[in-house]
């Protein structure tokens, strides 16, 4: 994978946003935004990003993904996966995306009211 950077969205039923500029909300916290110029350099096979949510509400959950920058390679569209493990429930999709282009909802997803109120889980 070329060297971008991809930012990742999470966005919990309360409409509460966790991403790169806002790191940490009541919901839960982004734990390492992979960027251009990080030590952790994109492109690098365990570059990614992780949300932990602090609880796990029922309702929907939006994972998206944002192309930010290439890192001074030649843009054009790279891969992306996303996992997402909420309750017991785990969901993934994998896709591409070309430069300056935003998904909010790359993923969603509906935790029912009977699998809510765990903790400790997150998407990357």
């Amino acid at each position: 994978m070329p060297a971008v950077d991809l930012d990742l969205y999470v966005t919990t039923p309360d409409a509460r946003t966790i991403y790169f500029a806002s790191a940490a909300t009541i919901d839960g916290t982004l734990r390492h935004d992979v960027a251009c110029g990080d030590p952790l350099a994109p492109g690098a096979p365990c570059a990614s990003e992780t949300v932990v949510l602090r609880t796990i509400a029922p309702g929907t959950y939006r994972v998206g993904v944002d192309f930010v920058d290439v890192c001074a390679e030649s843009p054009a569209p790279v891969a992306f996966d996303i996992a997402a493990d909420l309750a017991g429930i785990r969901q993934e999709t994998s896709g591409t995306i070309t430069p300056g282009e935003f998904r909010p909802a790359a993923l969603e997803f509906v935790v029912p009211a009977d699998r809510g109120a765990a903790h400790g889980d997150g998407a990357e």
